[in-house]
């Protein structure tokens, strides 16, 4: 499933590597072509949503026919209607803010489309993956409002104007929900990153009966779905939310005074934020371009195509709602709702992570200790190796304990080891690396046997001096001297005296 969601290339690199461009003027070739790309793409399912598929199915709810005369299931009147519409005079009204008049219907199709660069789409289309994202798809969606309040105002009529105010009131009431439940799924992946997110939804969820449910967080989460789905249907202007441009209040709200090409832009704008919903409700709570046996691109197209039949089945099937009922459920509703949400959200994830850290944590200490229990082990087969040594030793150490200063024996130890062959100060220094507590130094002494046929050879005082440290091994002081002996001349032994000796000389 995951191979099938999007190539490690991003679409502009791709047409930059075909036409065998590279450097900056790859990055920006290769960028219009794709940005040019993926717009016609949107705007030719655009185009079939708006003047077919809304008539049809709408006739379907209302049990009517819709077109059927113009073309194969009346697909040609898309042209008819492109056609009809471009080709209507373009009338100015007397009055309006020109700049702001003409400039509100680019605005609408324009953030829509911007939005789509940051979108994975499957089999390699993705204009660009910032870090931050999910954070730019809302952030160019919410772009719409400014365009809405500039038609309104710009357009010198009172049922534009108050159209305007509605769109702003919505878009401020909606989309704070909107965006803190989106928040929530942040928490979950802990990225901005839109193919990140994708990426953690193709990991299995459950398994029932063979069938393998992926992580899509609408299961994870299905409450913050909800949620999402219906500040959406607020924040691109469907039923039972289309206030802004409510027909039997306002005319028709900030599109009154406009027609022609400037009605064909507000109208194109308003399906492409359609898809825009879908397409980052996908990307947050449904995979993404993630499915099984088909291409990414045509899964991705199922699902917004899915988001947009809901919000066509919302329109037939729920009345709209009054201004200030409509406020009431963004402000009372899901405001608080989508807080709860985001603070449940944050005490599952806080849960699952201190769950988490302590399973490391025992893990960690469960190693721990099977090492200790190996060198453990190891030591006590090496000091078994030579149970005749020890014991000559131990009868040696008896005898000649009241012997020489302890300085003085460390220092013919020294002059010893440099002599070592390497096989023995290797020995030595790798026992060195279990040394952790005092118990383990003492240990360490213990493996004198391994160098018992160098010491064998030692003159009987040497001898005596050697086995007075020993004695002294009990204290403190004596640990101390012994160890900063050998880790002074650690050159002797290969220079592989490891960290743990030097912690206990520094505690």
């Amino acid at each position: 499933m995951s191979a099938l969601l999007q190539s490690k290339t991003l679409l502009p690199e791709t047409i930059a590597n075909l036409l065998g461009l590279s450097g900056t003027i790859g990055a920006i070739v290769g960028g219009l072509i794709g940005a040019f790309v993926i717009a016609n793409l949107l705007l030719v399912q655009t185009a079939v949503a708006g003047p077919w598929a809304k008539r049809k199915i709408t006739a379907a709810f209302t049990d009517r026919i819709a077109v059927n005369r113009i073309g194969p299931f009346g697909l040609l009147v898309i042209v008819a209607d492109a056609v009809r519409l471009l080709s209507k005079e373009l009338v100015v009204p007397e009055g309006v803010d020109r700049p702001a008049w003409d400039l509100g219907p680019l605005v609408i199709p324009f953030s829509a489309l911007l939005g789509f660069a940051v979108i994975p789409m499957g089999s390699g289309i993705q204009l660009a993956d910032p870090e931050t994202g999910i954070v730019f798809a809302f952030a160019a969606g919410s772009i719409a409002s400014v365009g809405l309040i500039m038609m309104g105002y710009g357009s010198n009529n009172k049922f534009s104007l108050l159209g305007g105010l509605r769109a702003i009131a919505s878009n401020i009431a909606y989309e704070i929900p909107l965006v803190i439940t989106g928040a929530s799924v942040i928490l979950f992946t802990g990225t901005l990153q839109t193919s990140a997110i994708v990426a953690q939804q193709t990991e299995p969820l459950i398994s029932i009966a063979g069938v393998t449910i992926p992580q899509w967080f609408a299961f994870v989460n299905p409450f913050a779905f909800v949620l999402f789905v219906i500040a959406n249907l607020a924040e691109v202007g469907r039923n039972p939310f289309d206030i802004p441009e409510a027909p039997t209040e306002i005319v028709a709200g900030y599109q009154t005074e406009y027609s022609s090409v400037y009605f064909v832009l507000i109208y194109l704008g308003e399906f492409i934020h359609i898809f825009l919903g879908g397409a980052i409700a996908a990307t947050l709570f449904l995979g993404g371009p993630a499915g099984p046996v088909l291409p990414g691109f045509i899964w991705f197209t199922i699902k917004i195509w899915l988001f947009y039949f809901f919000t066509q089945w919302v329109r037939s099937a729920i009345p709209r709602l009054r201004v200030d009922q409509f406020l009431d459920v963004g402000w009372k509703g899901m405001l608080v709702l989508s807080f709860a949400n985001l603070a449940l959200t944050a005490i599952i994830v806080g849960v699952i992570a201190w769950l988490d850290c302590l399973n490391q944590w025992q893990q960690r200490w469960s190693t721990h200790w099977t090492d200790k229990h190996s060198q453990s082990s190891t030591l006590m087969s090496l000091q078994r190796s030579a149970p005749a040594s020890v014991g000559y030793i131990n009868s040696v150490k008896s005898a000649v304990s009241g012997a020489g200063s302890v300085k003085k024996s460390v220092q013919m130890i020294q002059s010893r080891l440099y002599r070592m062959t390497n096989e023995t100060a290797n020995s030595i220094i790798s026992i060195s690396d279990s040394v952790y507590t005092v118990d383990y130094v003492r240990r360490f002494v213990l493996l004198m046997p391994f160098c018992w046929h160098r010491i064998s050879s030692l003159p009987q005082i040497q001898k005596t001096s050697l086995f007075t440290i020993w004695s002294n091994w009990k204290t403190c002081r004596g640990i101390k001297i012994l160890i900063h002996s050998i880790l002074v001349n650690q050159t002797a032994a290969g220079g592989l005296m490891r960290e743990p000796v030097r912690s206990i000389i520094s505690n």
